[in-house]
């Protein structure tokens, strides 16, 4: 299991994936899919960058705002999984049994779950238009 990813690992190990249903994506549906990536620094890096380049995929990045979590659905999976942790008796408590509990808290996600996570996403937009790009909470 990695501990910190690199650039260079992310290259490695994640990009040859998104390249590969990349295509596959845009096989199936006669169209050039975008690919969004946050603003992480390895998703921005100059290695990142020249291997996407290379791979052809730099021009199908769809501009995303670093770190905006506003309008970044996984963030409200994230919190999802944290209430539902927090609401456990008893509550992990440990290093062996916190990461036991974040996997059986996503492996519970389910397609109502995050249908509400989606539909609540043109409020958010607005949001975050009104606030000129600014950050909101939720």
């Amino acid at each position: 299991m990695w501990q910190t990813i690199t650039a260079k690992g992310y290259c490695e190990h994640t990009v040859p994936h998104l390249e590969a249903f990349w295509y596959q994506v845009s096989r199936e549906t006669e169209d050039y899919v975008y690919i969004l990536q946050d603003g992480a620094s390895i998703h921005v890096a100059n290695y990142t960058t020249r291997v996407l380049h290379e791979k052809d995929l730099y021009n199908y990045l769809f501009p995303w705002i670093a770190k905006s979590s506003d309008i970044n659905l996984i963030e409200g999976v994230w919190r999802l999984i944290k209430a539902r942790i927090h609401s456990r008796i008893p509550r992990p408590n440990n290093n062996t049994l916190m990461p036991e509990a974040i996997q059986e808290e996503w492996d519970k996600i389910d397609a109502q779950d995050l249908q509400l996570l989606l539909s609540s996403m043109p409020e958010r937009v607005q949001a975050v238009l009104n606030a000129q790009g600014g950050h909101k909470k939720y």
